[in-house]
This record gives structure tokens, C-alpha cells and sequence, in this order.
């Protein structure tokens, strides 16, 4: 197609096969197309198409596949024909794995660790393969858009920060369906709802930032004591360090992570944002 017509504005949207497709072509395509990443429907779009609502658990709980806005369809529903469709058809397309009810498993653990540190040891444990395929296998959510990990912020002066990733799912509605949430009050009333909530607004932030062609930098920062703030945001210089809380009352005991990042970081100046 290239070779044919090289007037610019082509566009090809392919599914998480495209990684097949590229291995299939032998020549570079280098300087003659660009890869855009088209993530669900962020906060934002929902609200500029005017399908938001200001009831925060009614959108984590159908957050952002365009299809079901768009056809107003039961979320539960399509994300079993998802779901069902990704397992079996594009992960076996992707890699070449035998046991599909061993990977299904692995999905479900991942949602039960929303926002938490990755411990491919215990991952490994829990789904009953080793390690080398943990990592192979959270290679492929992420590389499938359905999970991405956010990593740690880190000085050399500091060695006691922690180093792993964090995991989060690129769509709340997805995560709360692998979890059994299908309504509000079982949102709520669940012990992962603040993780959850953490988890909607770092993802959406993810979303806006690709969205707007800006690529900021995005970590989290962590201690080994526990000292812990959600997200530092890093863009032409200037940082932007974030804690996000679901609770109604404001206690100060939330911003000591705020304040532990300041004292051992060499900024100057930093927008603080709760």
C-alpha cells in the first residue's frame, strides 16, 4: 500500500494482532509510518460526547469501551464475549499457549492485585507456572492493552526505594467484571475499592497524556517501610506529584508520603495536587 500511493494520511487499525502482522513483513518501515496507540475512551472523550455522569462508581463501573456507549449494551455481558474472545482467539494467536484455563486464572489473579507492587514469585505461586512465564505473560497483557505497569520513581542517592512495578488495568470495567463487581453497592462495599479507584484515575491520566501527544513520564514513589505517594508526573522539566484518596474526610496523616518525597528529592519546586 505504501509503494502504491505515497500520499500521506493512510490509516490502518488493526486489533493486538498487528504484532503478528509485523512480524509477517520483512521490510522497515522506518520514516514512512508512525504507530498510534488507541486506548478506550478516557474521562474526557465521555465528556466532551456528553455520556459522562459526576457519579464516580456508575463510570468505573462501565468506564470505556466504545461499543458499549456507543450501542448502550450490558457491560457484563460484552465483556464475557470479550473476554471469552481474547482468550481463546488472540492469545493463542499471540503465543503459543496450551493450557488457555491456566491463563484465564493468571487474568483473574492480576485483578486481584489493583495498584499493588509486582511479585512475579507470588504470581508465579498463585497461577502454578514459573517465573519465566509470568513475565511473559504480563508482556502480553500489557502488549494487548489490557494491563500496563507503572514504575517506580527512583535517585541514585536512595537505595531504599522500592523497585518493582505496579500493575494497573487500562479499563475499571474490565477489572471490576474479572473481580465479580457488578453494581455500586458491591463496588463500595469492596475491599479493593480505593485501589480501584487509584486505579481509574492513574489510567485515565495515561489515556489523556497519549491522547494529547505529550509524552510525560509517569512513576510512582515507594519506600521500604511503606511510605508511599500514587503518582509523579514529569513533563518539560517541571514535576507534578499526586496522592489520590476515595475517602470523604481529610486526614493529615495522607500527605506523609508527600512530605517523605520531599525531603529526600532535590526539587525545587513541585506541584502538589489532593
Amino acid at each position: 500500500m505504501l509503494d502504491d500511493n505515497r500520499d500521506r494520511g493512510h490509516y490502518i487499525i488493526t486489533d493486538s494482532k498487528n504484532f503478528l502482522l509485523q512480524e509477517l513483513v520483512s521490510q522497515s518501515f522506518a520514516g514512512r509510518a508512525g504507530y498510534l496507540s488507541l486506548f478506550a475512551l478516557s474521562y474526557a472523550e465521555l465528556r466532551n460526547a456528553n455520556l459522562f455522569t459526576n457519579d464516580v462508581s456508575k463510570i468505573i463501573l462501565t468506564d470505556g469501551y466504545p461499543e458499549i456507549w456507543d450501542e448502550k449494551l450490558n457491560p457484563s455481558k460484552w465483556l464475557n464475549s470479550y473476554l471469552q474472545t481474547y482468550v481463546q482467539r488472540n492469545v493463542r494467536l499471540l503465543r503459543n499457549i496450551s493450557n488457555l484455563s491456566t491463563f484465564s486464572k493468571f487474568v483473574h489473579i492480576c485483578a486481584n492485585h489493583p495498584g499493588q507492587t509486582i511479585n512475579r514469585d507470588e504470581l508465579a505461586k498463585k497461577t502454578g507456572v514459573d517465573n519465566k512465564t509470568i513475565l511473559a505473560w504480563l508482556g502480553l497483557l500489557e502488549n494487548s492493552y489490557i494491563i500496563f505497569q507503572l514504575y517506580p520513581w527512583s535517585t541514585n542517592s536512595n537505595k531504599r526505594l522500592i523497585k518493582s512495578p505496579k500493575l494497573y488495568f487500562y479499563d475499571t470495567r474490565l477489572l471490576c467484571h474479572l473481580l465479580g463487581l457488578k453494581d455500586e453497592v458491591q463496588l463500595k462495599k469492596n475491599s479493593f475499592y480505593g485501589a480501584i479507584f487509584e486505579n481509574w484515575i492513574i489510567s485515565d491520566v495515561r489515556k489523556n497524556t497519549y491522547n494529547s501527544d505529550v509524552l510525560d513520564k509517569m512513576y510512582f514513589f515507594k519506600d521500604s517501610v511503606g511510605n508511599e505517594v500514587d503518582l509523579i508526573i514529569e513533563r518539560d522539566g517541571k514535576t507534578t506529584v499526586i496522592e489520590i484518596k476515595s475517602t470523604q474526610k481529610f486526614d493529615s496523616n495522607m500527605l506523609k508520603g508527600l512530605k517523605i518525597l520531599g525531603k529526600i528529592s532535590s526539587w525545587r519546586k513541585s506541584n502538589t495536587h489532593l
